[in-house]
């Protein structure tokens, strides 16, 4: 699959007056910084929140480096092509690490234009931690069915489950059969949403152009999470 990133090495300007209108389908939970055990939600989309969702609609998931590559490429190609200073540095990632490609090409005019009626609560969500040396293999649901009646042979304790001492050793023999990430369960404040959020945008008219023809053929980018799945509309003003 072929994934167009033109727009970004177009001239960067924030050219085009939008009234962007974002109908929630499912609820939302939109966090902006890295808590503890609790993660509490904004009530209105940070410009990360919609940065994520418009690159999820262009269908731009790409890592990190990837990321600081394709930067510190526009940043060579505004100053040679069109003489403007640019800092892929001065990019401002989110508290996850996310470092958004379009942050630069679009602004909120009036974040607080429109905020639809909305309802809290608390939810048990899967989070997935990179295990990084780490064993935890407890937390590990899915591993290679190669190891399952071995594990199942492990000595138990009274209780009938298996030692932290014995898990770790039998991890330790066999990482290359486990995910590289295990799970843990997290609360997590939602959203229920009556109505939509309505913001004003002065947006670049390439990443504008991009956003309504991909939104012809699939109108469904989330939010926040991968489950926040919205619907989203542009109007010229």
């Amino acid at each position: 699959m072929v994934i167009n990133i033109d727009l970004l090495f177009e001239k960067p300007e924030k050219d085009i007056n939008t009234l962007i209108d974002i109908e929630p389908l499912a609820p939302l939970s939109m966090v902006s910084y890295m808590p503890g055990s609790y993660y509490r939600t904004e009530e209105i989309p940070t410009k990360h929140n919609l940065c994520g969702l418009f690159e999820n609609i262009l269908g731009w998931h790409f890592s990190e480096k990837d990321r600081k590559a394709i930067l510190k490429r526009l940043e060579k190609n505004y100053r040679k092509k069109f003489g403007i200073k640019f800092s892929y540095k001065t990019i401002n990632s989110a508290a996850s690490g996310y470092i958004p490609l379009v942050e630069h090409l679009f602004g909120i005019e009036n974040p607080n234009f429109f905020k639809p009626s909305i309802e809290h609560f608390d939810d048990l969500w899967t989070q997935l931690l990179y295990r990084d040396g780490y064993s935890h293999a407890k937390g590990t649901m899915n591993l290679s069915y190669e190891l399952i009646q071995e594990k199942n042979r492990l000595p138990k304790e009274e209780n009938g489950t298996i030692s932290n001492d014995e898990i770790g050793k039998f991890f330790n023999n066999n990482k290359d059969k486990y995910p590289f990430f295990y799970s843990a369960p997290r609360v997590r404040e939602f959203l229920l949403i009556k109505g939509s959020y309505k913001f004003k945008l002065k947006i670049n008219k390439h990443l504008l152009g991009a956003l309504k023809e991909c939104l012809l053929e699939n109108n469904i980018g989330y939010l926040g999470t991968s489950e926040g799945w919205v619907n989203t509309n542009f109007l010229e003003l």
